[in-house]
């Protein structure tokens, strides 16, 4: 029994694996944004989803770099462009050169739908950089008869 404590004594008195000495980089910090926009199109045609995306950082804490990587292709580009307004922070310790950060816009109708006439309601949750809901109202498309009223 005396060799069983003797082995659970070496074993703790050896030094940790140099990983566990690693620090772990830190994230940049969101600074700016401009206000997310929801496409009037997506919005008419009813689309919504997740958009998943990778972006890199200048040494300055501009995006140099963005990469979506899913959802619908009518949200692509507004995804794109909602990513590259963003000015952040860097992080004192840790390497953001060539480092890839993932975000995920949701973009969702709120179920609510307003004529064409009216401005729809828009709503921005940052959860952080990395998570960001887009929530807007639906638009209604009128359609006439021959007799000009609608249906």
């Amino acid at each position: 029994m005396k060799s069983f404590g003797w082995e659970i004594v070496f074993l703790l008195a050896m030094p940790p694996a140099p990983a566990a000495f690693a620090q772990k980089a830190s994230d940049p910090v969101l600074e700016s944004a401009q206000m997310p926009k929801y496409p009037s199109i997506a919005r008419t045609a009813r689309i919504q989803g997740d958009m998943e995306a990778e972006f890199t950082l200048d040494d300055q804490g501009n995006v140099a770099s963005v990469q979506v990587t899913s959802g619908p292709p009518l949200l692509k580009k507004v995804t794109e462009d909602n990513i590259r307004t963003w000015k952040f922070k860097l992080p004192t310790q840790g390497a953001v050169n060539g480092r890839k950060y993932e975000t995920r816009f949701s973009y969702r109708l709120s179920g609510l739908y307003v004529s064409s006439s009216n401005v729809p309601r828009l709503t921005v949750t940052f959860h952080s950089f990395r998570r960001v809901e887009i929530t807007t109202d639906g638009q209604k498309i009128l359609a006439y008869s021959s007799r000009g009223g609608d249906y």
